[in-house]
């Protein structure tokens, strides 16, 4: 079973991740909000703001994520190759 291993590009699986990581930045951002709301009897203040910050912050991670690949693409691969790739 060696060579059986199926062909999947790593930037797909990297999105999919990317895609996981952000609903658990999401869901982990409001459930903690429903436990501030029922400690602080704070009803529903803290679950929109928990739910603001998680997207806040999985857009964050998803926007360094596409800056960093956008980098890595215009980064030279070997020698003769132009960075960019663009008519300058």
């Amino acid at each position: 079973m060696n060579g059986l291993r199926p062909n999947i590009p790593r930037e797909l699986l990297r999105y999919a991740v990317l895609g996981v990581e952000f609903a658990v930045i999401v869901t982990v951002c409001v459930y903690a909000g429903i436990l501030l709301d029922k400690r602080l009897g704070t009803r529903p203040a803290f679950i929109l703001i928990g739910m603001v910050l998680g997207f806040a912050g999985g857009m964050y991670r998803f926007v360094r994520v596409a800056l960093d690949y956008q980098r890595k693409l215009r980064q030279p691969k070997g020698p003769g190759d132009k960075a960019g790739g663009g008519d300058e």
